[in-house]
């Protein structure tokens, strides 16, 4: 197991050292459950208490707390300074480089790295390329004509179909399934018939397709998801999407077909994307959203409909109010119809009167 100093951790996240700078971890853990050899993150001040009643040998905080009375990496930035660490310290990947399992099918056709790594149970179509360092995981299927680039990693039960093309570094979660035919259909007579898909899917560098996930595969042109861009569990990215650089979608994200999404856009968990709708660079849909208009370039919107955030969030004070708004209305309504009536009782009045007085000579 890795081991650091906290100077070594502190030059790698842009932090300082308070107390001894060679004290040594051997991993990080969260306050509840940190030991004594292990750094512990404190997110915020107000998590002082628990970090004093911790185990924890060191602390990742925003800001120094000599009341700890223990080692601490300040960082302006924890969360990020997170991140980094917990990537030094993972474990590195055992899988052996130039190996294909003897279970495995790879067609004579298919081009394989010396370096790649090929696990049990996995079948590799003809005309498939891997590239240096590509890691198939076992009971996976490589269609035909697949291309793989360096460091590509296939998860276990993956499904990547003929024709896609995956640049460097993409990960391809457990189960998850890629270039699968579009849901199009058009109608012939009483029944509907497939619209087959031939264009594919291309999936850009460092691109990560969570657990379950499914792209499928665009009718003519690729269905493409441009580089860096992360991608969580049981998304459906839809047939002739085109999804921009660093985009995040997360978890139950459906993208119908021919929607777009810009670069640098965040779209929270199970919002739903009609079809050939546009959400622009940058832009933000809150969680639950049901996106059916075209959202502008750096808007943030919510709802369902989804409407600007501001919008939204009026709408939810009012709608907490509709019953007490309902019941003020009925009132008004009943004073408007008391007073109604005693104005008409006025004017009979009135009219009787003048009936009943004696006429001028």
């Amino acid at each position: 197991m890795p081991r650091f100093a906290l100077e070594h951790l502190a030059s790698v996240v842009g932090g300082s050292v308070i107390g001894n700078a060679q004290t040594v971890v051997d991993g990080i853990a969260s306050l509840r459950s940190a030991q004594s050899h292990h750094l512990a993150p404190v997110f915020s001040l107000g998590l002082l208490d628990c970090a004093r009643d911790s185990r924890a040998k060191a602390f990742l905080v925003p800001a120094c707390c000599g009341e700890l009375g223990r080692e601490q990496i300040v960082c302006a930035d924890p969360r990020r300074a997170l991140g980094l660490m917990l990537e030094l310290f993972a474990e590195p990947d055992t899988a052996p480089s130039g190996a294909i399992h003897p279970s495995s099918v790879v067609e004579e056709s298919a081009r394989i790295d010396a370096t790649a790594w090929i696990g049990p149970l996995c079948y590799v179509g003809g005309g498939a390329q891997l590239g240096p360092r590509c890691r198939v995981h076992p009971s996976s299927y490589v269609g035909e004509g697949v291309r793989l680039g360096q460091g590509c990693v296939v998860g276990p039960h993956a499904v990547i179909l003929a024709g896609c093309s995956l640049g460097p570094r993409v990960v391809v979660g457990p189960g998850a399934v890629v270039g699968h035919n579009g849901f199009g259909y058009w109608r012939d007579g009483q029944q509907w018939r497939r619209i087959p898909s031939a264009g594919g899917v291309e999936l850009a560098q460092d691109v990560e397709l969570g657990a379950n996930s499914c792209v499928d595969a665009g009718t003519l042109d690729a269905t493409r998801v441009a580089s860096g861009t992360k991608i969580d569990n049981l998304v459906q990215v839809g047939h002739n999407v085109a999804v921009g650089r660093r985009t995040l979608l997360c978890a139950q994200v459906g993208l119908a077909g021919s929607s777009q999404v810009g670069e640098d856009a965040a779209l929270g968990g199970q919002v739903g994307v009609g079809d050939h709708v546009s959400i622009g660079r940058g832009a933000r849909v809150g969680g639950g959203s049901g996106v059916i208009r075209d959202v502008a370039d750096g808007e943030t919107v919510t709802g369902y409909p989804a409407v600007a955030h501001k919008t939204w969030l009026r709408s939810s004070v009012l709608l907490s109010r509709l019953a007490d708004m309902q019941r003020e209305l009925r009132e008004l309504q009943r004073r408007i119809r008391a007073i109604e009536q005693g104005q008409n009782k006025e004017t009979q009045a009135g009219y009787r009167a003048s009936e009943e007085s004696p006429e001028r000579s």
